[in-house]
């Protein structure tokens, strides 16, 4: 496995709660190591993933499936 990290920006505040319901639909999907969200830039993400096992975009679309809104940040 070769992980890689994406950035996430969500448009929504996310509270302590919402973070973390969000951690564990990222951290739930096949191909995804974990999922970092530091309170103090509270809409963004750090996705670690395996590319081979699933895209950016489909960690994107679980966020979006999850009711959040927000899109992909070029590292």
């Amino acid at each position: 496995m070769h992980y890689a990290d994406l950035l996430l920006h969500i448009d929504e505040p996310l509270d302590e709660g919402s973070a973390e319901r969000l951690t564990g639909v990222l951290e739930g999907l096949p191909g995804v190591a974990g999922a970092r969200h530091d309170p103090h830039r509270e809409h963004l993400f750090v996705v670690d993933f395996d590319p081979g096992e699933i895209a950016p975009m489909g960690v994107l679309e679980a966020a979006r499936r999850a009711g959040y809104h927000g899109e992909l940040v070029g590292l």
